[in-house]
């Protein structure tokens, strides 16, 4: 399993069997995890794309590629403070031919404000950067998610473009 440790926070890893009980309900995953039972408090819309998500990306990743399966799986963010699942964060993948990952998280709205986002991306961008065939690490928001904006700029993020999709685009290009 593998774990990130922060000062404040433990990213976990989690493989095939834990994803599938985190599509259940983050409840199974908090008591298989020796956690404190959670009732997460996550944006609605945002909360219904996380288990097909899961299905659809995360796990054909992780069992297509288990030796590298931390680039595919979602990870959580564990408050040991509080014994408490608070958040969750992942990657796209393996890096693609020009070397490009993406990111992305959330924190519980009970959580938010306290600085647990910025702290877990500047995490995940130094496990990620380890690997030298990373050239930069990509990540969308909402135009209106300042909040977002804010912990890819204080994790050296510029912004890119404008999606399509009418998202923004950020980037972080290795030192």
């Amino acid at each position: 399993m593998t774990k990130i440790k922060t000062k404040r926070l433990e990213l976990l890893a989690l493989n095939a069997s834990q994803l599938e009980m985190y599509v259940q309900g983050p409840v199974l995953l908090a008591v298989d995890l020796g956690l404190s039972l959670v009732d997460l408090a996550i944006e609605p819309d945002f909360w219904a794309e996380v288990p097909d998500a899961i299905k659809k990306v995360c796990l054909p990743g992780v069992k297509d590629h288990p030796e590298k399966y931390e680039w595919y799986t979602h990870w959580v963010m564990i408050l040991p403070s509080d014994n408490r699942l608070v958040g969750g964060i992942g990657l796209s993948g393996w890096p693609d031919e020009q070397g490009r990952v993406s990111i992305g998280y959330y924190v519980d709205d009970h959580f938010a404000g306290r600085g647990l986002a910025t702290e877990a991306v500047e995490a995940m961008m130094a496990w990620t950067l380890e690997n030298q065939s990373v050239k930069s690490v990509l990540a969308d928001t909402l135009k209106d998610g300042i909040a977002s904006q804010r912990v890819l700029e204080k994790n050296g993020f510029i912004l890119l473009e404008e999606t399509a999709e009418g998202h923004l685009r950020w980037q972080k290009l290795r030192p």
